[in-house]
């Protein structure tokens, strides 16, 4: 029989001790996706309980890039925390991950009525860690989506959603060189579709997305690893707009 809160209790405990996990080492069953977000919901709870906040959400496994590079498909959705989102520009300390990643995407800003107010570039932070001797979706919810955290852009950038219409592409480039580019939004429907869909999940799962959430729609492109000394940069078309270094 699955013991949840068991199940979150130690995937807690793995996270604040950077291992993230270590169950699905051990467990041969898969688990469905209705105990594995039954699992990331009692883990924000004991994350809260020990005075971390719910910012929002992430949507994600949509995009053709990360599609690909899992072998499945979402959508899935986790947690956001307060204390993981950053500043442009932010030191990022490399042993305070395992596996170190990051994508490249475009976040929103949900108003009172739940429609989308403001719209920004963003780099998200994973633990690239996957420990079942075959990967899944189970796993992955299981792990908060694997984010670990996301660097924003300048304020001054918070632009309503139609000002973004005018880039053609988002891009990432480490140490300046260009590693992947693709399309701003992950799906055909852009940003409403990820919230239509989440809003949709989230309250089959009774739960609900909150006005001034913050939510990252997806990205179109892959995850790519980093190293102590990258200096990783977010760009719409030529312009740069969030970055961070790896320390």
């Amino acid at each position: 029989m699955i013991k949840i809160k068991d199940i979150a209790k130690m995937q807690w405990k793995d996270y604040q001790s950077n291992t993230p996990g270590t169950f699905f080492a051990k467990n041969k069953k898969e688990l469905s996706i209705e105990d594995a977000y039954s699992i990331q919901l009692e883990y924000t709870k004991l994350r809260c309980i020990d005075g971390d906040i719910v910012s929002g959400f992430k949507v994600g496994c949509t995009g053709t890039g990360v599609v690909e590079q899992f072998g499945f498909s979402g959508p899935i959705y986790g947690h956001i925390f307060e204390s993981e989102i950053y500043s442009c520009g932010k030191e990022i300390e490399y042993k305070n991950f395992t596996n170190l990643s990051i994508e490249g995407e475009m976040a929103v800003i949900v108003g009172k009525n739940l429609e989308i107010v403001l719209a920004f570039p963003v780099i998200e932070l994973h633990n690239f860690v996957f420990r079942a001797k075959k990967i899944s979706l189970s796993e992955l919810i299981s792990n908060n989506a694997i984010n670990a955290g996301i660097i924003i852009c300048n304020k001054s950038n918070f632009k309503p959603i139609n000002d973004w219409s005018k880039y053609k592409s988002l891009s990432i480039k480490i140490n300046n060189n260009l590693v992947d580019k693709g399309n701003l939004w992950a799906t055909s429907g852009g940003a409403s579709e990820s919230i239509c869909w989440l809003k949709n999940k989230l309250t089959e799962n009774r739960l609900s997305l909150k006005p001034g959430n913050l939510v990252l729609t997806g990205t179109p492109l892959s995850l790519h690893t980093v190293k102590i000394g990258d200096h990783i940069r977010i760009m719409l078309d030529d312009y740069e707009f969030v970055n961070c270094k790896i320390i």
